[in-house]
């Protein structure tokens, strides 16, 4: 370890800032330069769809002085228009470059759009950004009329907040019910109901054939029924994409994100991928995948910087997210498959229950709803692969425990 290593950091994430702290932790010499095109610093993302929802100015993921105090060059509203392998250096699109030893990609995801007309209207957004999310808030005002396209994590949480703010609230989802990609039916129709009661409105089954404007701004909505939905606001929200044009101009592996391996390097050795953008070997799951949490990209973070450094480490953590509208609380972990078998613990209509997700007597995954002894046990059992004896785990009244 010695001055003269510089690593760059591509991505003011969650996952680059993690690596930009461990690098300086394992390494007190070693340059570090994180380049992050927004302008704000780098900042939380869980609360944009919550929080700042709320009205909540949002949470910086550090203080401003930390990266001064651990020497870290930040540098804001600064992009990267290229990875030049051979020479080792990014070339940032004000047209300077700057050379690196090793190079992480934390890039994350850009969101996805429906190619429709009146897609570019003012009044139509995403949910991915601060600027994103102070804008919605700025026109969840009483009585104002609200369009959410997609009725996933981010649609359903932006339902529920500005159902509270007592907006007038409609969500259009393709598929016949909602979190279809990430739940099971018994969870859904928990969160629809749970939605309807609280004044939102359903049109599942159906996806958006239009936008109307007046004065090139969103004024309604068509649905594939016909169905005309004025709207003072559109928020799209259909899902993500891996944000990898650098890593694919620049000749790496990818497939519907980065591929690294265990250690988070991509096909390049000296380059490395972490976060939203990856497509990685999980142990714990047992098949590549990739994921949209934090964990994941906090998790990876810091394994390429403990390998950038020369302490081998390898990527093994059970995948876990959250959510919470409406003050219920669901908390998964794991990766389900179509073949798993379903057990649930306890009464969806108490608000407070546990899906879990079975193959054979091992636990695959688990959605909790208010129950997070059942989260933190299942957990547990999902990294070591223990079986469970069914008939027990379906009683809710006893703890879920390995099989004797």
């Amino acid at each position: 370890m010695t001055q003269d290593l510089t690593t760059v950091i591509v991505g003011g994430s969650h996952a680059g800032v993690q690596c930009a702290l461990g690098l300086r932790r394992l390494d007190p010499n070693r340059r570090i330069v994180v380049l992050e095109g927004d302008g704000n610093l780098p900042y939380e993302r869980p609360p944009l769809s919550k929080a700042v929802l709320a009205g909540s100015s949002g949470s910086q993921i550090r203080k401003p002085a930390v990266y001064d105090k651990q020497r870290i060059d930040l540098r804001l509203r600064t992009r990267v228009g290229a990875v030049d392998r051979t020479n080792a250096r990014v070339e940032l699109c004000d047209g300077g470059s700057i050379a690196y030893d090793s190079l992480l990609l934390a890039t994350g995801t850009t969101a996805r759009y429906p190619r429709i007309p009146g897609i570019e209207l003012e009044g139509v957004r995403t949910l991915r950004t601060f600027d994103d999310a102070s804008w919605l808030y700025s026109r969840m005002t009483p009585g104002s009329k609200l369009v959410i396209v997609g009725g996933g994590f981010i649609g359903l949480e932006a339902a529920a907040a500005a159902a509270k703010a007592k907006v007038q609230v409609t969500v259009i989802e393709a598929v016949g019910r909602v979190l279809a990609r990430v739940t099971n039916e018994v969870v859904s129709r928990f969160f629809e109901r749970l939605h309807v009661s609280n004044g939102v409105e359903f049109r599942l089954g159906q996806t958006l054939l239009g936008i109307e404007g007046r004065n090139g701004h969103v004024q309604a909505v068509v649905a594939s029924d016909n169905t005309r939905l004025e709207a003072d606001a559109v928020l799209i929200g259909i899902g993500v994409a891996p944000a990898q044009d650098l890593a694919v101009a620049a000749g790496l592996a990818c497939d519907d994100g980065i591929q690294v391996d265990r250690s988070c390097r991509t096909s390049d050795e000296n380059i490395f991928a972490a976060g939203d953008v990856t497509r990685h070997e999980n142990l714990a799951v047992g098949r590549r995948l990739r994921l949209e949490c934090v964990q994941n990209a906090l998790s990876q973070g810091e394994i390429a910087a403990n390998n950038m450094c020369g302490f081998p480490r390898e990527y093994n953590e059970v995948p876990w997210f959250w959510t919470e509208q409406f003050n219920v609380r669901m908390q998964s972990a794991g990766v389900h498959e179509p073949g798993d078998k379903i057990l649930v613990r306890g009464d969806p209509d108490a608000n407070r229950f546990s899906v879990l997700y079975l193959r054979d007597q091992v636990i695959s995954a688990i959605d909790t709803i208010n129950c997070l002894p059942d989260f933190t046990a299942a957990k547990r059992l999902i990294q070591d692969r223990s079986p469970v004896n069914v008939a027990l785990a379906s009683d809710p009244a006893r703890p879920l425990t390995p099989l004797d």
